[in-house]
C-alpha cells in the first residue's frame, strides 16, 4: 500500500488534536553569505539551496561554506523539515546532515516527544496543496517566516506516529534494493565514523608500462573495465609488458579494491570502486589506484562502505575532482578522509556471510 494512503487511512479525519507548527517544532529561516567574499564559500560545510533538494533527504549539497562562512548562519540540525517558500514554493525535503540554508527555504526541527520528522514529513506534504496556495505575491509566490510557523498540523500521539514511520522506514529501504537495504539496516547512522586512511594498510597506483608485442605480458585492469555496480568487467582485458619487480610488488590479490582516480562522466563523477576478486595475476593501471584493508577490516564490509559513500554523495564525490582536458582526477589526499562507519569486526563479517549468500547480480545493480 502507498505511504500517502497509509497516513490518510490512519490519521486524516480522525480525533487528533490538531496544533501549531511553531508548537511542535523550532523555526527558522536562512540566509546566503556574501558571495563577493571567497574565504565564505569552498569549506566542508553544507549549505542548502532548492537545487539540493531533488528528493525526500538531502545528503549533500553543491556548494559548501567554510568555518568562517558557516558561522554566519543559522546551522539546521541534522533530521529537521526543509520548505521551499520562495520561489519554487512547496519543494520539501528532510536533511540528513548538519546544514545551513539559503533564505528562500524555512526549516522546522521537530521538538522533542512532540512530532516525528518522518510523520511531520509526510503530514506537510498531504497538505501541500493547502499550503501553497498561501502564498502572497505577484511575479512569484512566497510564504512569509509566519505564515509557515503558524500552519496547523495533526498532531497524534507519538506512538502512533512511529507506528506509521515504521511502514516508511520499510518502503524506504526497499527503494533501495535488498543488498543495498541490508548495509543501510546494519550500519548507517549506527557507529561512529572513522577516515578511510585509518582502514587500509597499503595504497598506490598502478602501471601502463609498453605495448604487448610478444603476446606474453601481463593483464592490466583499466577504468574502462569497472562497472557502476562496484564489480569488474574482465571480457575485454588488454595485456601489457611491465617490469618484473612491478609486477612482484604491485600485483592485485583478492579482497584488494580498486579506486578510479581518472575519469569520471557527467552522470557519475571520478571515484567509483570495485572488488578484485580473482585467483589470475592481474595488475591496474596508472589512471587507478590500489586500496589494501587492514587485516582487521573486513574488505567486503570496506568496499560496499566506499561503493554506499559514493552512490549517496555525488556531489561531494564531485567536489574532489579537478577537470583537466576533459577528464576529472581525483584529489586523493581528500578522498583519504572519506569517511566510513567503524563497525564491529563481527558485524563487518555478518554482512560478507550475507554478500556471499545473495545473488550479487541482483543486489549490486
Amino acid at each position: 500500500m502507498k505511504i500517502m494512503s497509509q497516513f490518510i487511512e490512519r490519521f486524516v479525519g480522525k480525533d487528533f488534536p490538531i496544533e501549531q507548527l511553531k508548537d511542535v517544532a523550532n523555526i527558522t529561516t536562512g540566509s546566503t553569505p556574501s558571495r563577493a567574499i571567497e574565504k565564505y564559500w569552498g569549506g566542508a560545510n553544507y549549505w542548502v539551496s532548492a537545487q539540493d533538494m531533488k528528493g525526500k533527504y538531502v545528503n549533500d549539497t553543491e556548494e559548501h561554506l567554510t568555518d568562517l562562512g558557516y558561522s554566519k548562519c543559522t546551522h539546521v540540525p541534522a533530521k529537521s523539515i526543509l520548505y521551499v517558500c520562495r520561489g519554487s514554493i512547496g519543494v520539501i525535503s528532510i536533511n540528513n546532515i548538519e546544514c545551513a540554508t539559503n533564505q528562500s527555504i524555512c526549516t522546522a526541527t521537530p521538538k522533542a516527544n512532540k512530532c516525528d520528522i518522518e510523520y511531520l514529513y509526510y503530514a506537510l506534504y498531504y497538505d501541500n496543496e493547502r499550503i501553497k496556495s498561501l502564498g502572497e505575491g505577484t511575479s512569484f509566490k512566497s510564504l512569509s517566516q509566519s505564515t509557515f510557523s503558524n500552519l496547523k498540523v495533526c498532531v497524534p500521539p507519538i506512538d502512533e506516529q512511529k507506528a506509521f514511520v515504521s511502514i516508511v522506514v520499510q518502503a524506504d529501504k526497499s527503494k533501495f534494493g535488498g543488498f543495498k537495504s541490508q548495509f543501510i539496516e546494519m550500519f548507517v547512522d549506527k557507529y561512529p565514523p572513522t577516515t578511510l586512511a585509518q582502514c587500509i594498510s597499503e595504497t598506490f597506483s598502478g602501471e601502463w608500462g609498453q605495448e604487448d608485442e610478444s603476446g606474453h605480458g601481463i593483464k592490466v585492469i583499466r577504468t574502462t573495465n569497472f562497472t557502476n555496480s562496484g564489480h569488474l568487467d574482465l571480457s575485454d582485458v588488454v595485456s601489457r609488458q611491465i617490469d618484473a619487480t612491478k609486477i612482484q610488488k604491485k600485483s592485485l590479490k583478492q579482497g584488494d579494491i580498486l579506486l578510479e582516480r581518472s575519469g569520471g562522466t557527467k552522470d557519475n563523477p571520478v571515484g567509483r570502486v570495485v572488488l578484485f576478486e580473482e585467483n589470475e595475476p592481474y595488475l591496474f593501471n596508472n589512471f587507478t589506484q590500489l586500496l589494501r584493508p587492514r587485516l582487521e577490516v573486513n574488505s567486503i564490509y570496506l568496499f560496499y562502505s566506499l561503493y554506499y559513500f559514493y552512490n549517496a554523495n555525488k556531489a561531494t564525490m564531485r567536489s574532489m575532482g579537478s577537470q583537466t582536458t576533459g577528464i576529472q582526477n581525483l584529489d586523493f589526499e581528500k578522498y583519504l578522509n572519506v569517511q566510513v562507519y567503524n563497525a564491529d569486526r563481527s558485524m563487518q563479517d555478518k554482512f560478507e556471510y550475507v554478500y556471499r549468500q545473495a545473488d550479487k547480480s541482483k543486489y549490486l545493480n
